[in-house]
């Protein structure tokens, strides 16, 4: 266990202040006694400055007693917490002691029905395959489950960050707009992020045709005002448009507390969820590869058309270095667009920016045009 700091210095001043009292109790049944047991003129003369010097004793005393208070609450706190690490050791201990058990116990009774009732073991096998596939992934730093089990698994992650998590939604309007299940749930765990007081951001990589189609443009104008309706920081890339040479990575993820992180939700074959945790070194391919993802999420940014002040405000607000890094990337682009089409970008960054949710659809629509009329002017530019 380790000690508190200061702890040599405190037994020390409780030796002073031990030492302290000894004299001060002598010298004063030594003056209260001097007049009737001696008769010393000198020493009568001079009591009031020894009393002086004892009550100054008394308040060295009370301040040694003070520091000697403080060090003790904080061995008690330190112990407390240590206690307190203990027992939640002790309690993950037994939970393993008892699941090591109880899975020997099953492989037992497996073994015992195996000429009898063989689908015993077929069974349990089968309902175990799962956890022991969390398990593994658990030992490489991975979070790794299926389907039915990614809302459970993003609240969790959610409730053990505390400071943001920006998430990239690609080509995912049909999944905020019609699923009336996974969706609804995922939304709530993003709602209970920002009332515990994260910044929750959501960048949209959507096709240009739901951009450009009324219909379609129907469709993400709901799914927008949803998500500013509850708090979440929203942008928009056009796919289409991104410059060729971004760093790799899938576009379907989550950054937990900028770094820390990263989550994937795999749409092709078995949907499953996945997660992939920082840890410091000890697992460089996890390092390497949350980096390489933030990398992409710092390029998406200077891809963005559109973006809610809310957006802007968590990811630039008085960050001076960010928002110089992103004007000179993005700059080039923004030149050429006034001069393709006349558009001045609102931003210092990003061509269009959203501060009143009512106004959605319409700046939408101008967006279309804005865009069909660049995309226009860039196919005259080629030879």
């Amino acid at each position: 266990m380790a000690k508190p700091a200061g702890g040599n210095v405190i037994r020390w001043l409780q030796h002073v202040d031990l030492a302290i009292l000894v004299i001060a109790a002598v010298s004063g049944i030594f003056l209260g006694l001097a007049d009737v047991l001696f008769d010393l003129p000198k020493l009568q003369s001079k009591q009031l400055g020894l009393a002086v010097v004892l009550l100054g004793a008394v308040a060295l005393h009370a301040i040694f007693q003070r520091v000697a208070s403080y060090q003790t609450q904080a061995t008690i706190d330190l112990l407390r917490a240590k206690t307190e690490d203990l027992v939640s050791l002790d309690k993950a201990r037994r939970n393993f002691v008892r699941a090591m058990g109880n899975f020997i116990e099953v492989q037992d009774l497996k073994f015992r029905l195996h000429h009898t009732n063989p689908a015993f073991g077929v069974v349990a096998d089968r309902l175990l395959a799962p956890s022991f596939r969390v398990l593994e992934a658990l030992t490489a730093g991975h979070v790794n489950v299926p389907e039915n089990l990614v809302t459970s698994a993003f609240a969790i992650m959610v409730e053990s960050y505390d400071n943001r998590f920006d998430a990239v939604s690609n080509d995912d309007i049909d999944f905020w707009h019609d699923n009336k299940n996974i969706a609804p749930r995922y939304l709530g765990r993003n709602i209970e992020a920002i009332r515990r007081g994260l910044v929750v951001t959501r960048l949209f990589v959507v096709p240009q045709r739901q951009i450009c189609d009324e219909g379609e443009r129907h469709r993400l104008t709901a799914v927008l005002s949803q998500q500013a309706l509850v708090g979440i920081g929203w942008a928009l890339a056009i796919y289409e448009d991104f410059e060729p040479n971004l760093p790799p990575g899938p576009l379907d993820f989550t950054l937990f507390d900028t770094d820390r992180a990263m989550s994937t939700f795999r749409r092709e074959g078995e949907r499953r969820f996945i997660a992939v945790f920082n840890t410091n070194g000890l697992i460089s391919t996890n390092d390497e590869r949350i980096a390489e993802q933030a990398k992409l999420y710092e390029a998406l940014l200077t891809e963005i058309w559109m973006a809610s002040d809310t957006f802007v405000q968590s990811f630039l607000g008085n960050n001076e270095q960010m928002l110089t890094r992103l004007r000179m990337e993005t700059d080039l682009y923004n030149r050429r667009l006034y001069e393709a089409v006349g558009k001045v970008a609102e931003h210092q960054v990003f061509p269009y920016l959203v501060s009143k949710q009512q106004d959605l659809a319409e700046r939408l629509a101008e967006l279309a045009r804005t865009y069909q009329d660049y995309q226009k002017y860039q196919a005259q530019r080629r030879p």
